[in-house]
């Protein structure tokens, strides 16, 4: 029992907060795992099935964990996009046959993952929006290298090494939480994935910023200033895919290469409208907001390999 009381009349005090420190049988501090500890922590109860797991996950608040670990080894089953924030790190799918669960930019270890290569990936499930997922807190260890379904014949190789029809996808950092214009990148910006460059010239452009969804882009343009950006591909680039949005709820047109789009999604509910350029012969790529006031932000940009 707790009796508290102030101790003469006309004095007065404030209560931020009361905290009850639970005992753990004479531990400090409970088990991260969720174990048992020395004596008396109670147990945490791990479902036995992963789909049960992934089913609890989905359940959680975002940026939030369950209280032990997961364990799938599977296939990947689409083509991995490798971050240009953190080297090693690589967002995929991967699916054990039964399970499928979306792997946000973890780390890899082992080899480069490519579709269809098994990996085994450890670590709590957190959720996003409702779904949940592994992020960069959990760890993949390359197992082994997708079956060769090409034979001895087959096609040229394309420069970087990647097959035709691959997906190289620049991001701009880390997520981070709620809309944030970011600060100005200067006259250039270089990012690099997998060999490939994409070398940005700059005009009225910020980062790292984010939309309302936390996810990490760059914002072109201001309140009274155009934004613009320009870049080359390489000869094996056949298309670029630009994931753009307008900024909040503003109305919003843009120019590619010359050609005006009026966009759709906005950066208030974390949605983007995907712009494919032709880059087959003409390899550089001019985009910029066409007004004053016009501002637009960029999540990702695609190059697809021919």
């Amino acid at each position: 029992t707790v009796n508290f009381e102030t101790v003469s009349g006309g004095v007065r005090c404030m209560i931020n907060e009361i905290v009850f420190v639970v005992g753990n049988g004479g531990n400090a501090n409970p088990p991260a795992d969720g174990g048992e500890g020395d004596e008396g922590g109670e147990d945490v109860e791990v479902p036995a099935t992963l789909a049960e797991q992934l089913a609890a996950a989905a359940q959680l608040e975002n940026d939030t964990y369950l209280p032990y670990e997961s364990t799938i080894t599977g296939v990947i089953t689409n083509d991995p996009q490798a971050s240009s924030y953190n080297a090693g790190q690589y967002r995929f799918e991967v699916s054990d046959g039964t399970n499928t669960v979306t792997c946000y930019y973890v780390p890899v270890t082992g080899g480069t993952p490519k579709k269809g290569d098994t990996v085994t990936v450890t670590g709590k499930l957190t959720a996003y929006n409702g779904s949940a997922q592994f992020d960069d807190t959990a760890a993949a260890t390359w197992v082994s290298a997708a079956p060769d379904e090409g034979g001895d014949e087959g096609g040229e190789d394309v420069g970087g090494g990647e097959a035709t029809g691959a997906q190289i996808v620049f991001d701009f950092g880390a997520n981070g939480s709620g809309h944030n214009d970011g600060s100005d990148l200067g006259a250039s910006k270089t990012y690099t994935v997998d060999g490939y460059s994409l070398a940005l010239t700059l005009t009225k452009v910020y980062g790292p910023a984010y939309d309302a969804a936390g996810n990490s882009c760059i914002k072109l343009g201001t309140s009274s200033k155009t934004g613009a950006l320009s870049f080359t591909v390489a000869d094996d680039v056949t298309s670029v895919v630009i994931k753009v949005a307008k900024y909040k709820s503003n109305t919003t047109k843009i120019s590619v290469n010359g050609t005006a789009y009026t966009l759709t999604k906005n950066s208030n509910d974390g949605e983007y409208d995907e712009i494919t350029v032709d880059t087959s012969s003409v390899k550089t790529v001019n985009f910029e907001t066409v007004s004053g006031g016009v501002r637009c932000m960029i999540n990702e940009i695609v190059f697809v390999i021919g």
